[in-house]
This record gives C-alpha cells, structure tokens and sequence, in this order.
C-alpha cells in the first residue's frame, strides 16, 4: 500500500490526483483560509477511493509561501497513518495544472541504473536511501517526488519545535547565497544535500506542464 501527502493551500485542486488516492493512506495538512475552505470540502469527497483519509487544518503560522509549504509538508507527513509499514510514500503538490501525471513508481529500477552510471557514487546506498523525482540543473521538481518510508523519515526526522529555527537558518543561509526570492526548490535540495539524501531521476515521471526541461539523464 502506498501513503500519500498532499500540503499546503488546496486552491484549484485537480482530479488528477485521484488515481494516487485510491486504495492509499493519504494525510492532507492544509492552511485553514476562507477561500480554501471550500477545497478542503471538495477533498473530502475522495474519501471512500482511499483506504484511509486523515486531513489536519491549521490556522498560518508563517508569512513566506517557502516555509509555509515546507512545514506543511511536514506535517502532512507526521500524520500519516501507518507510514513505516507502506511500500512507498508519494509526496503531490494538490494543484499540478494538468490533466495526467504519468507515473509508475519503479523505484528499484530508477536506483540501478543510476548506481550503474554514476558508479560508484552510489555504492554505500540503496534504493531506500533515496527520494525520486524530476530532475534539472542542479535541483528536483519538490512538486511531486516519492520514496521508500526510510527516505521519507530522514527527510522529516526533526522534532517540530526545531523545525522553524532549522527552516528559518537554511532560508538565511541561501538568501545570502542567492536572493531573497530564490526558488523553492533550491531549499528542497539544500534541505536533502544536508540529510545526505540522494535524489535520484524518476526517468517515467511526466508532468506536461513541467517548464524544468533541463533533466539529469542517466
């Protein structure tokens, strides 16, 4: 069985999330909003597709959009039911503008051949080591990527009273670096290099509207 995590504002949320929900745990953590009220009711008629559907609304604890969605990621994963016991968890951004995400979840697949290309980088991990997702230049497509339990638990493995302080320390350190409005996915590679998470090419991953066409190739 697979987890699924879907954070931040449900604005525009799109149906084609439905295929991840069905038969899946699926932990929602979302911002509660006059405007997104209304979403998160719309969310909740997928409930009878999952095999259990569990959604945190919380009151916004921080003013920049960056930190706001990674904390809610999170949390989202906190709460999810049973997470160690799943074959892999699946992280979606609930408002990818695009009808069909094409996604099949080989994981075992992706990892070897990146071990075989990129020997032997690899060689001390395995397959469970790792998230997977699109990659480009030198960082991933933080709107949708998946992992074994594992990943996910080193990723998030941080008590929740540290995480603003850790957050708030690596935005300063990259807004030094970058600027002040560098892009979400540069704090997402960051947050793993730290973790000594590898990110590996989901090389079956298609999203249309994906505009990072730049892509690692293994």
């Amino acid at each position: 069985m697979d987890g699924i995590i879907v954070s931040g504002l449900l604005e525009e949320i799109s149906d084609n999330i439905i295929p991840f929900f069905k038969n899946s745990n699926v932990s929602v953590h979302t911002w509660d909003t006059e405007e997104n009220s209304r979403w998160v009711n719309k969310l909740k008629r997928y409930t009878k597709l999952c095999n259990r559907l569990d959604i945190v609304v919380e009151k916004p604890l921080y003013e920049s959009k960056l930190l706001s969605h990674f904390y809610s990621t999170y949390s989202a994963y906190q709460n999810l039911y049973n997470k160690n016991a799943l074959d892999k968890i699946i992280k979606i951004n609930p408002s990818l503008d695009t009808e069909d995400i094409q996604y099949k979840g080989n994981l075992i697949s992706y990892f070897n051949k990146a071990k075989i290309s990129n020997r032997p980088l690899l060689d001390s991990y395995k397959y469970e080591n790792c998230i997977y997702s699109s990659i480009y230049y030198k960082t991933f497509d933080e709107r949708f990527f998946s992992g074994h339990p594992l990943a996910f638990q080193k990723l998030f493995h941080i008590l929740k009273k540290d995480l603003g302080s850790k957050m708030s320390s690596l935005d300063k350190e990259l807004k030094d670096l970058y600027n002040k409005d560098y892009e979400g996915s540069i704090f997402w590679k960051a947050w793993v290099d730290k973790l000594n998470i590898p990110v590996i090419q989901d090389t079956d991953l298609i999203i249309p509207n994906n505009r990072r066409t730049k892509f690692i190739k293994y």
